[in-house]
Formats: structure tokens, C-alpha cells, sequence
């Protein structure tokens, strides 16, 4: 689950890892 919230945050950097 840490390589998914690798993912959102490089995509998502205003969510700060946060997974949705």
C-alpha cells in the first residue's frame, strides 16, 4: 500500500500521500 501512496502523491502532491 506504500507504492500506492507513492503514486497519489506524485500525482496528487496537494493530497500529501493521502490515498482516496
Amino acid at each position: 500500500m506504500v507504492k500506492l501512496e507513492v503514486l497519489h502523491t506524485q500525482r496528487h502532491p496537494n493530497l500529501e500521500g493521502v490515498p482516496l
